[in-house]
């Protein structure tokens, strides 16, 4: 992994090493069977497309953030109140999402698949993916009412290998990642 993250830093001298590329990094050595050559053609490749996530004052980032957030205005807007309310800023929880392609929160298998979803769709699918994901655990978000409730809830796996007495507060339902990329297409459309 310092090997990965130092040869890529050295050759990418505009972004060099931020917080957080050491998720995507170490799931990319995971992918690639930890085949470092390997790892670091597909990391460049991943950064070529999201270097504005991690690039001076992230601009990217704050784009995307600026459309989740419209978006999820418009077709949440009971559970983007209820974080309104609650004051639960981007960067507890989407914005991690989005600078760590899901690689922070999310099991292997569930973390590959979403990858697949962004490699077919475009990075940009992240959106739609994230309202999606949403949609799926609203009601569970709902019933927090405090927002270290909700950011405990974040750092829980969202998609449990076990799912008897997953969360304190989680419903009791299996979430597909697959039905979540299908709901995704829909919104991705619009």
């Amino acid at each position: 992994l310092y090997n990965l993250l130092k040869l890529f830093s050295l050759q990418d001298k505009e972004i060099g090493y931020c917080q957080g590329m050491n998720f995507i990094a170490k799931f990319i050595l995971k992918v690639t069977s930890y085949n470092t050559t390997n790892a670091f053609y597909l990391m460049t490749y991943v950064f070529s497309h999201i270097s504005g996530y991690f690039q001076n004052d992230f601009p990217l980032l704050s784009l995307n953030l600026y459309i989740f957030n419209l978006f999820f205005h418009k077709y949440l807007p009971k559970l983007n109140e209820h974080f309104i309310t609650l004051e639960i800023p981007d960067e507890i929880w989407i914005g991690k999402w989005f600078q760590t392609l899901f690689t922070i929160c999310l099991p292997f298998n569930e973390t590959c698949r979403i990858w697949d979803a962004l490699f077919a769709y475009g990075f940009d699918f992240i959106i739609p993916f994230s309202l999606s994901l949403l949609k799926q655990i609203e009601i569970d978000l709902l019933k927090l009412n405090d927002s270290s409730d909700v950011v405990e809830y974040f750092k829980e796996c969202l998609f449990p290998l076990n799912t008897v007495d997953v969360y304190k507060h989680h419903e009791k339902r299996i979430i597909s990642v697959d039905n979540i990329i299908t709901e995704a297409k829909k919104y991705y459309n619009k």
